[in-house]
């Protein structure tokens, strides 16, 4: 299975640049004031993580489109940079054998978040909970003391091997950025009317991540993301680099 293209910067070049090209991530983490909303254009940092067998074989599918999720992050004025994919080789990761948890200390011990950049990582599986996708946990929090809640900056995704519905996938994928980005499912928020919508409710895939997808509030909470940098490294021409790095197991 070939694992999808990107074509910005490796998280090696970032390393540079997060001091003396980003311009600071919004004060540290803080993000831009509510008032910015839809006016001053703000950065967010994803990085593929994909996993493979433990010998660094039969990676997880990890096709997205992310043009589609741009366009839904883009009504809150958000743009989206892709870092190059990294691996992580470890069978009971990718296959689901290993819960969230586990999958999230691993990538730690291996140096896969917690250090570089302040971005999302999005990482691959084939199945969660030993349940095939689509499907998908986002917020966790490798730190001590915040294990999973709005907020956090990893996502998991499981995609099945046959594409069948695009569009949902889709959906996903977008719904559990949202997630990393301080969002909540509309039941739960007060803020969000359940009758219509948008990208943490019910609904024909197709809308959930149309034009309406974020709502009034869902822009104003995800403006106020620490994952956000004030300006994106695509708008500063940074090198491009072919360079993948695997995790595997010391």
């Amino acid at each position: 299975m070939k694992a999808f293209r990107v074509n910005i910067l490796s998280l090696a070049g970032l390393g540079l640049l997060s001091t003396a090209m980003l311009v600071a991530p919004l004060s540290l983490g803080e993000g831009i004031r509510p008032d910015a909303d839809r006016k001053a254009p703000a950065c967010l940092l994803i990085e593929p993580v994909i996993c493979r067998s433990s010998e660094g074989k039969e990676p997880a599918v990890s096709r997205l489109d992310r043009k589609a999720i741009e366009s839904v992050y883009a009504q809150a004025n958000i743009q989206i940079a892709w870092l190059q994919p990294r691996y992580l080789d470890h069978t009971a990761a990718r296959d689901g054998t290993a819960n969230w948890k586990k999958v999230s200390k691993i990538g730690k011990e291996r140096g896969l978040w917690e250090s570089g950049p302040i971005r999302i990582s999005l990482v691959f599986v084939n199945a969660i909970g030993g349940k095939p996708g689509p499907r998908g946990l986002g917020a966790i929090d490798s730190r001590p003391g915040r294990p999973f809640g709005p907020g956090g900056p990893i996502c998991i995704v499981a995609l099945p091997k046959k594409q069948k519905d695009p569009v949902m996938e889709t959906f996903c994928v977008a719904h559990e950025i949202g997630h990393c980005l301080g969002l909540v499912h509309a039941v739960k928020d007060p803020l969000v009317p359940d009758n219509k919508t948008n990208i943490m409710s019910g609904g024909e895939y197709s809308e959930r991540i149309g034009k309406n997808a974020l709502t009034p509030s869902h822009i104003r909470q995800v403006r106020k993301s620490k994952l956000l940098w004030r300006r994106c490294v695509a708008e500063l021409g940074g090198a491009k680099s072919s360079h993948t790095r695997s995790s595997k197991k010391q």
